[in-house]
């Protein structure tokens, strides 16, 4: 009797490669969103501390800020006395180092006959160390305490108010823009005399101050 499988052949078992190719290409496709997640995460968990570092940091100078601002004289002081950058603040920290002393206010009449206004006064050196370019500014105010005239001059162009009678309007102002001679300063506890001249007003003054807006020392 035949054999009722003779007369075929055999057949090798079917291989089936596109079967672990799917898989593995589902396998790194269900794979890589869960890389690309997990270093998402690293990233952001890495910067936390360096945002926080930052947000502590600002608030940190807006503090500092907020304090300069409300103790400018406080803060001048201690920035003067830095080792390196000291000499680039001791200008304004150190304005305050010159007295105004023995203030007077009253009018002249020129040589040409207009009348002026004059402050004089003394500034006194109370710092260590010589003074020099010494400006001083000098305010009038009506009665009702407004403003009518300011004026700054360089301490070191004496004038007497005395010689105000002897000079036209146009000497005077001549006078109040001179800068001092670079070898010139106050020595440490010396004085010398200043004189502050305003010659257009728009009416008679009721009050006046002056103040030291800045000064140089050693």
């Amino acid at each position: 009797m035949s054999d009722p499988l003779e007369g075929f052949e055999d057949f090798p078992a079917a291989e089936a490669p596109f079967v672990r190719e799917d898989a593995e290409e589902n396998s790194e496709v269900d794979i890589a969103p869960w890389r690309q997640q997990s270093r998402k995460n690293e990233t952001n968990i890495s910067l936390r501390p360096l945002l926080g570092f930052l947000g502590t940091l600002v608030m940190g100078y807006a503090a500092l800020m907020l304090y300069c601002l409300s103790h400018p004289e406080k803060t001048e002081a201690i920035l003067a006395q830095l080792p390196v950058l000291g000499p680039l603040f001791a200008e304004r920290a150190s304005a305050q180092q010159i007295a105004l002393l023995d203030l007077h206010g009253s009018f002249w009449l020129t040589k040409d006959g207009r009348r002026v206004f004059a402050i004089s006064g003394r500034a006194v050196n109370d710092a260590a160390v010589a003074a020099r370019n010494i400006q001083i500014e000098g305010v009038l105010y009506d009665t009702a305490g407004k403003v009518i005239g300011q004026q700054v001059i360089f301490c070191g162009t004496e004038t007497a108010p005395a010689v105000l009678e002897r000079l036209t309007v146009r000497e005077i102002g001549i006078l109040q823009s001179l800068v001092p001679p670079k070898q010139f300063n106050i020595p440490a506890g010396q004085s010398v005399n200043f004189l502050i001249v305003f010659t257009s007003l728009p009416s008679a003054p009721a009050q006046f101050s002056c103040r030291v807006v800045a000064a140089q020392f050693g």
